[in-house]
C-alpha cells in the first residue's frame, strides 16, 4: 500500500512538474511576442534587448534558449538575473516570479517612469501595478492581462494586435 501511494505521489509530482515546464515554455513564447509588440522610447531602443528576471525561477533556461535563437527588432536578446530590487536597471522588461510577488509594490516604485515593462505571474498582480500579468483562464489556457495605466506610466506603446489577445485593465 505504501509503495503504491509513493508511486502515485511521484506520478502526480511528475505531471505537475511537466505542466509547470509547459507553462514556462508558454511564458517564453508570450514574453517574446510581447517584446515584439511593444514600442519602447528611443532611449530604450538601442543595443541589446534586455530581459531581467528577479530572483530564482525555472523560466531561466527557457529564456536563455530563446535568447540564443531569437532577436527583437534586430536586437540581440540578453537575459540578466537580478537578486535584489536595488540591482534592477538598464533593461526593457523584468519578469517577477510568483515567489517574489509580495515585493511587487517596492518593485513598481523602483521602476516607475523608467520604461521597464514589469511582467508577473500571480493572480491580481496587474491590478497591483505590473504592466503584464500571466493568468490561467477557466478553460485552463494561459493568457495575459495588460494594465494600461502601468504601460502608460512606463511610456510604452502596445500594438493593437497584442491588445486584441489580452484582457485589458
Amino acid at each position: 500500500m505504501k509503495r503504491t501511494l509513493f508511486i502515485l505521489t511521484m506520478v502526480v509530482l511528475s505531471a505537475v512538474n511537466s505542466i509547470a515546464q509547459d507553462n514556462y515554455k508558454n511564458y517564453t513564447y508570450f514574453l517574446y511576442t510581447i517584446a515584439k509588440n511593444v514600442q519602447w522610447p528611443a532611449d530604450h531602443s538601442n543595443g541589446d534587448f534586455v530581459i531581467g528576471v528577479y530572483g530564482d525561477t525555472n523560466l531561466m533556461p527557457h529564456l536563455q534558449s530563446m535568447a540564443n535563437s531569437k532577436k527583437v527588432s534586430g536586437r540581440s536578446i540578453k537575459i540578466v538575473k537580478f537578486n535584489s530590487i536595488a540591482e534592477i536597471k538598464n533593461c526593457n522588461m523584468v519578469f517577477v516570479p510568483e515567489n517574489k510577488s509580495n515585493e511587487l509594490y517596492q518593485f513598481v516604485n523602483k521602476v516607475t517612469n523608467s520604461s521597464i515593462l514589469v511582467v508577473t505571474e500571480k493572480e491580481g498582480m496587474a491590478k497591483k501595478g505590473s504592466g503584464v500579468n500571466f493568468v490561467t483562464a477557466n478553460d485552463g489556457k494561459l493568457g495575459f492581462e495588460l494594465n494600461s495605466a502601468a504601460l502608460k506610466s512606463a511610456n510604452l506603446k502596445v500594438s493593437s494586435d497584442l491588445v486584441r489577445f489580452a484582457e485589458v485593465l
